[in-house]
């Protein structure tokens, strides 16, 4: 199995504060566990104050194919993404995997899958959006 590395990003009204992120990590039946990372992009706007925009998302994990990383990765970030709807009682949209790529080291070709998500020119929550400024508690037992 390969190393990969899947980069996505997601809608979401709930946010983390700018500088801090959610790790956390996913076991799986069969391979190595998914390890997640979540934090919310701040755009400079031109505004005094940057403002929050989608959530990004990284997943690393080891899977037999980039098709099997980009599905798997973009199904688990989802579920956690729920879970954090839930906590914030906050609306999200889908993960969107921007790409997926084999970080396995000593090999000299790797495999990727890359796709174009067009930027929209304000991306952020609405003003009722919730912080998630510490670790949910549900996640902590998946």
């Amino acid at each position: 199995m390969a190393e990969y590395v899947v980069l996505a990003q997601a809608s979401s009204r709930a946010m983390f504060a700018e500088g801090s992120s959610l790790a956390a990590t996913f076991s799986r039946r069969h391979g190595s566990p998914l390890a997640l990372q979540f934090n919310t992009r701040y755009l400079d706007l031109g505004f005094a104050t940057r403002l929050p925009g989608k959530i990004q998302i990284e997943v690393r994990g080891s899977f037999p194919s980039v098709k099997d990383a980009f599905e798997t990765c973009a199904n688990r970030a989802g579920d956690i993404l729920s879970v954090l709807g839930v906590v914030a009682n906050s609306w999200r949209g889908p993960v969107e995997v921007r790409l997926a790529y084999d970080n396995t080291p000593d090999q000299s070709e790797h495999d990727f899958v890359q796709v174009y998500v067009p930027e929209n020119s304000f991306e952020g929550p609405s003003p009722s959006g919730t912080y998630l400024c510490q670790k949910p508690r549900a996640l902590s037992r998946l």
